[in-house]
């Protein structure tokens, strides 16, 4: 009776053993699952963050190329420069000319039409009307005597249109110079120009001629 006794706690001591390596090797898979699981999880995390993060990265860097253009100008000098006739009449008031940008080399009308000069253009146009002694002149005057029209205030270049309204135009310079900020000069030349005074009269035709090559 002693002996079948011992048997079977023997017995039952050997099954609960293998029930616990059962279970054992059970949780080692279980955590070899899980943990492969969160291994596998880290990889397409580390992609996807590295590609998100060098993407605009490396944007950022390529566009701040252009602003690393080199300036050879030296201060004081015209950034740009415009030319314009203000016509007033009882409709109101409107103008026509050309401004030149002559960092950006580009040239518009007063309409806003934009066009790209060529380099030789823009080049020939700034060493040859906008040296110092332009940008002295659009500070202190261009020292050329202003006509005073006959009957009043009503300014030269008076006339009538096809309506009978009678107009009067003002020509203007206005120039924008680069010296330890920007400073925009407007002077008005309507006299000068009348008068055919050659400094005003050069940088009137070509900033005209320019505009009526590319607009």
């Amino acid at each position: 009776m002693q002996n079948r006794n011992w048997m079977a706690l023997l017995a039952a001591t050997l099954l609960i053993g293998c029930g616990n390596g059962n279970n054992a090797t059970n949780n080692g898979t279980n955590a070899s699952t899980v943990n492969n699981t969160a291994a596998n999880n880290t990889t397409p995390n580390n992609t996807t963050n590295t590609t998100a993060n060098n993407t605009p990265n490396n944007t950022t860097a390529n566009n701040t190329t252009p602003n690393t253009t080199s300036n050879p100008r030296t201060e004081p000098y015209i950034t740009q420069f415009r030319y314009y006739v203000a016509n007033e009449d009882v409709l109101g008031t409107n103008s026509e000319g050309f401004t030149i940008s002559v960092i950006n080399g580009d040239i518009a009308n007063e309409g806003g039409n934009l066009a790209r000069m060529s380099e030789a253009d823009a080049t020939a146009f700034e060493s040859t009307h906008l040296g110092p002694d332009t940008i002295a002149k659009m500070r202190s005057g261009w020292g050329c005597r202003v006509i005073e029209p006959a009957g009043g205030d009503m300014g030269p270049d008076m006339g009538a249109d096809a309506g009978g309204f009678v107009s009067e135009a003002t020509y203007w310079f206005e120039a924008r110079i680069q010296e330890g900020g920007s400073n925009r000069e407007i002077t008005e030349v309507t006299g000068c120009v009348l008068d055919a005074d050659p400094a005003v009269k050069a940088i009137a035709d070509a900033v005209d001629a320019l505009g009526a090559s590319y607009l």
